[in-house]
């Protein structure tokens, strides 16, 4: 879960920001900019933080164990 919220907040925070800077033009477009940015900051936040944790319980950093990570049953 947490790959799939980094991998698609990472794309619609680019597809927002192409937008914004107007590489991605469209009368359709040009008001929807922001929605891909929050929508994008609120799915790349969480799945950054607990890759994160992952990355540095695998590779046995101290203080950082899987037990870290929120099991969502």
């Amino acid at each position: 879960l947490a790959m799939l919220l980094f991998t698609a907040g990472s794309v619609l925070i680019t597809v927002g920001v192409l937008i914004k800077l107007d590489y991605i033009t469209s009368d359709v477009w040009l008001d929807r900019g922001i929605p891909f940015l929050v929508l994008g900051s609120i799915m790349f936040i969480p799945g950054a933080y607990h890759l994160y944790l992952a990355y540095y319980a695998y590779y046995k950093y101290p203080g950082y164990e899987f037990s870290m990570i929120p099991e969502w049953d």
